[in-house]
């Protein structure tokens, strides 16, 4: 309904500029618990990296609306795992893949013109994460116990704010935001447990795009 009003009114004031589609990449900082090295709720991410593509249209008053799709690859600080984890033996080995988050989300916000070939921007989001926790092996001399990869779909919101030179190439930084409760499998020596464990997810985006 909002897209259709906004549409309209660009439509019949002569107002709607452009749309426009971009590749964004750079740089995905873990921030808080996500980040956190603390047995019960961190979720040892390490720095990643992000890639995404994005479709905006700019409507009457420099009104942006569009959907954005972020993918992210966070890496695990397996040593601090194994550190802080009282129940892992001494001396034993971890393996561990990445967190996998991709980030679908409707985009709402503002774009005006700062400096000649310069327009500055600030987006609201909302959407969902599609998150993917890491699996992880641990070998005590021999004895391998498995966390199996979970996955989920929560709720997840959002803010961006950036910079278009030449209505091309772009500077963008984002944060989000999303609370998913994984169901956790582990499974060693013939048995198999399961815990649902709640990662608060979040994420500073450090993007560079460019217009196709």
């Amino acid at each position: 309904l909002a897209f259709g009003c906004m549409l309209a009114a660009g439509l019949i004031g002569g107002s709607t500029v452009r749309a426009q589609t971009r590749i964004l990449a750079g740089i995905s900082l873990p921030e808080g618990d996500f980040a956190g090295r603390d047995s019960a709720s961190g979720g040892y991410a390490l720095p990643g990296f992000g890639l995404g593509i994005e479709r905006t249209t700019k409507f009457y008053f420099g009104t942006d609306l569009g959907l954005s799709v972020l993918a992210d690859y966070q890496p695990v600080d397996g040593s601090a795992v194994l550190r802080s984890r009282s129940n892992i033996s001494p001396g034993s080995h971890l393996s561990t893949g990445p967190w996998i988050l991709i980030w679908p989300m409707v985009l709402l916000g503002y774009q005006a013109t700062a400096l000649p070939q310069v327009e500055i921007y600030g987006h609201v989001l909302g959407g969902v994460l599609f998150g993917a926790s890491p699996e992880m092996t641990v070998d005590e001399g021999g004895t391998l116990y498995t966390q199996n990869m979970a996955l989920k779909i929560t709720g997840a919101y959002g803010g961006s704010a950036g910079l278009t030179v030449a209505h091309r190439y772009h500077v963008d930084v984002r944060y989000l935001i999303s609370r998913p409760e994984y169901d956790i499998n582990v499974q060693g020596r013939g048995t198999s447990t399961e815990r649902r464990s709640l990662y608060v997810t979040r994420t500073l985006e450090l993007l560079l795009g460019i217009t196709l």
